[in-house]
């Protein structure tokens, strides 16, 4: 899966932090003017889903000792953002 992505699609990859970059700038403006804490965890989600697709599409481009270095910091932003998902479903669901 990762030699197809890296391979056939890193314009998509790009296009899609793109775009989630877009979304997470929304995410920010509106947190800034509602302060509503739903706000900021999704911009906080966002932040992790750019990082993500940056590192996934520096991955044509990079030698793999640099990616071995950089994949921990995706791990950890995985376990420390994924976790917030469950207040902003709870949010969600009025809970």
């Amino acid at each position: 899966m990762r030699a197809i992505l890296l391979n056939i699609m890193p314009s998509a990859i790009w296009m899609i932090a793109f775009f989630e970059s877009v979304i997470t700038i929304l995410f920010l403006i509106r947190w800034h003017r509602k302060k509503q804490p739903i706000d900021l965890l999704a911009f906080l989600i966002s932040v992790g889903l750019i990082l993500d697709a940056v590192i996934i599409g520096l991955g044509s481009w990079l030698q793999p000792e640099v990616l071995k270095s950089i994949t921990p910091v995706r791990f950890i932003a995985h376990g420390v953002l994924i976790p917030l998902l469950i207040p902003i479903c709870g949010y969600a669901m009025n809970y």
